[in-house]
């Protein structure tokens, strides 16, 4: 079968079985095909492929020689910036070690059940720092939104600007990008761990830059091929932690974008391969995609 008739019968399957996908778009060999399932009013939050958003404002801001993944977190701060108390250990917390998950934080925080409870403090910042760091910085994977939202933070003000317009002038206007929204924070930042509204048809471009090597599909370059490497590669190395780049969930082929409730952007550079999809539920996409596409 061509890529349309893959699709159209993954699409078929999905329907026939009440999967709770929206809409789908791939990417194959040349090819491009999308369909839309469900109806949707627009763009759609991508959930924590934010993340992979955030993480190439980083990498831009990398290739751009604007910060240093061993950089200090706390040195992109003013004082006025910070809790009265910063926890010991946040000295020693890295760009890295934010990327990676790995600052030595316990607790988690950030996340929908508690980013605008009242009884919270309002001041995301001062929250993340806040928290206390109970490991080695780099020994420990906990997974937590508040290292997205620095990620966000720093890469903004390492290079002057609002980190959306950065991206948008470097990154999703080169691709060619319809609208899409960003949720911020009270004081108006960049929420960085998710909250990224977009449509699927755009969607699936950012894993077709990482599978091309830092590359648009009209062939000019965004991103170095060091930082490409780098981001989808493991990154973690800690026994028992899931093999994570900088964002990307590394798989026995390829990697993967994912947010909760069934968004995806699957990419298998041998293949020449891009998936990407918004849900509305939790979708078991390696079983549909190993079906229709042997992937």
């Amino acid at each position: 079968m061509n890529l349309e008739e893959r699709l159209d019968a993954l699409t078929e399957k999905i329907k026939s079985a009440d999967i709770p996908v929206i809409n789908m778009a791939v990417y194959s060999d040349g090819d491009f095909a999308m369909r839309q399932v469900n109806f949707s009013a627009g763009a759609l939050n991508c959930y924590s492929i934010t993340k992979n958003f955030t993480a190439t404002a980083v990498g831009l801001a990398v290739c751009d020689g604007k910060l240093r993944l061993s950089d200090r977190v706390i040195d992109f701060f003013g004082r006025d910036e910070l809790p009265e108390k910063i926890s010991d250990g946040w000295q020693d917390v890295t760009v890295h070690h934010i990327l990676t998950h790995t600052t030595g934080q316990r607790d988690v925080t950030l996340f929908e059940s508690d980013r605008y409870d009242p009884a919270r403090e309002r001041n995301w910042l001062r929250r993340c720092f806040a928290i206390k760091i109970k490991k080695e910085p780099g020994t420990h994977y906990v997974y937590s939104n508040t290292n997205y939202y620095l990620a966000a933070a720093v890469a903004s003000r390492a290079v002057g600007e609002d980190v959306e317009l950065y991206l948008r002038r470097r990154l999703l206007e080169p691709l060619g990008f319809g609208p899409c929204a960003f949720e911020r924070s009270h004081a108006g930042d960049i929420m960085g761990a998710t909250g990224l509204f977009t449509y699927t048809h755009d969607m699936w471009k950012l894993g077709y830059v990482y599978m091309s090597g830092g590359l648009t599909p009209d062939g000019r370059r965004l991103l170095d091929e060091e930082w490409v490497r780098a981001a989808t590669s493991d990154q973690v190395k800690i026994e028992s932690a899931p093999r994570y780049g900088y964002s990307f969930w590394l798989r026995d082929r390829g990697f993967a974008c994912t947010g909760t409730n069934g968004q995806i952007v699957r990419v298998v550079p041998e293949r020449d391969f891009v998936f990407a999809a918004h849900g509305a539920g939790e979708v078991d996409y390696n079983s549909l995609l190993a079906e229709f596409f042997d992937i």
